[in-house]
């Protein structure tokens, strides 16, 4: 089990660098619980206006939606672990995923570690195609 997981929001696949990297202190049990989140959150997205095409738009909306969850789940501001990091230096041990802007649907890939099974990316990668994503 994981105690984090990081989504880095990049304009394009060949950015170095992305616009938002967003770190959520929540148990996380492997890549395709990730999935599931993200999945969940493009599915918001869908039913309010999405620009799957601004990178930095979409990191925005990550973090209110994610603040939403928190509020839903009865989570106080003191206790809700959600940050804008600049490193992924000191992420070692969570989940990390690639979210790429696209004009119909955004492009998700997560980072290799150790940790991350190639059978958990297949799972991950099948709940994200069964999201059209």
């Amino acid at each position: 089990m994981n105690t984090c997981f990081v989504v880095e929001f990049y304009e394009r696949r060949t950015n170095s660098a992305p616009v938002a990297r967003v770190m959520v202190m929540e148990d996380v049990d492997d890549v395709a619980n990730v999935a599931d989140i993200l999945k969940l959150f493009f599915d918001h997205l869908r039913s309010n206006d999405p620009q799957f095409h601004d990178a930095g738009l979409m990191g925005a909306r990550f973090v209110h939606w994610q603040v939403s969850r928190f509020e839903s789940a009865g989570i106080g501001p003191e206790r809700r672990g959600l940050f804008l990091i600049r490193e992924l230096a000191a992420t070692a041990d969570c989940v990390v995923a690639e979210v790429y802007a696209n004009n119909f649907r955004p492009e998700v890939r997560f980072k290799r570690t150790e940790e991350i099974t190639q059978h958990e990316l297949l799972v991950a990668a099948e709940v994200l195609q069964q999201a059209n994503i």
